[in-house]
């Protein structure tokens, strides 16, 4: 199983907590771009250093009268065990206010989606004892249609990694 997530930002190592000015220039000159292709099969770039976990930061900006959606947020923060949620409030692209939230401290979102969480565990287990049950050479697509998952086997017996990718010795 294959699984990733996406962070935007990290704290700096020799500092515990960016100021809030530093922050807010930083949101100021933030340039947003779309990649417009997409090629087909893993790409992997190597680039920059290891990061940790600790000083990873999660960014969300949204209008000055917009309040955060915390279900779309906090399952993602929870589950990628991501520590820090900044929040950047703006008015026409000018940024007027910067909330900083620690993803432990989140005890009332924790609160409201532990039996939802709960539940993707007991799923993630299900899943789990049913592709050890079909062996190593059976492929397995999960999907899902009117919001029903169902699993199933797949015709080809080829891996949808790269079998470089597979070799390698850091992929469990």
């Amino acid at each position: 199983m294959v699984v990733r997530f996406e962070v935007d930002a990290c704290l700096p190592s020799d500092e515990k907590n960016a100021e809030l000015d530093s922050m807010t220039r930083s949101l100021a000159t933030l340039n947003v771009a779309s990649e417009s292709s997409w090629s087909q099969g893993l790409h992997i770039i190597h680039a920059g250093s290891e990061v940790p976990q600790q000083s990873l930061v999660e960014l969300k900006t949204t209008g000055s009268r917009k309040s955060v959606k915390w279900s779309e947020v906090f399952p993602q923060l929870y589950l990628s065990q991501t520590p820090w949620f900044y929040i950047g409030y703006h008015e026409n692209g000018t940024f007027s206010e910067l909330q900083i939230h620690k993803t432990v401290e989140m005890e009332a979102q924790r609160d409201f989606f532990e039996p939802r969480l709960r539940k993707l565990g007991q799923m993630l287990k299900t899943i789990q004892e049913l592709v050890v049950a079909h062996g190593t050479k059976t492929r397995l697509s999960l999907v899902c249609q009117g919001g029903v998952l169902s699993l199933y086997e797949r015709v080809t017996r080829e891996n949808c990694l790269p079998a470089e990718e597979l070799a390698r010795p850091d992929v469990d």
